[in-house]
């Protein structure tokens, strides 16, 4: 079955993007780094986020890493997948 955790985040975030932060918190991109990590996302330093999110399929943050200085379109999909 489905690990609890993306069980979770396809409930609390169901299209997979923070799409809304940007109101909330601004488009200080350390803000929306820090909300990656929390959710188990492995980010670098100097990551550039678009103001319209960055999807993120099955809420598999578990398994994103992301380097530094990154800069992502703002179309950006992310399809992490594991070996299990």
């Amino acid at each position: 079955g489905t690990p609890p955790r993306r069980w979770l985040m396809n409930k609390l975030i169901p299209d997979g993007s923070f799409r809304g932060a940007v109101g909330v918190l601004g488009k200080h991109y350390d803000y929306t780094s820090y909300m990656y990590r929390a959710l188990g996302a492995s980010i670098g330093r100097r990551v550039f986020w678009p103001g319209s999110g960055v999807y993120i399929a099955d809420g598999m943050f578990d398994l994103l890493e992301v380097g530094d200085d990154v800069v992502w379109g703002s179309r950006s999909l992310v399809y992490p997948g594991d070996a299990d």
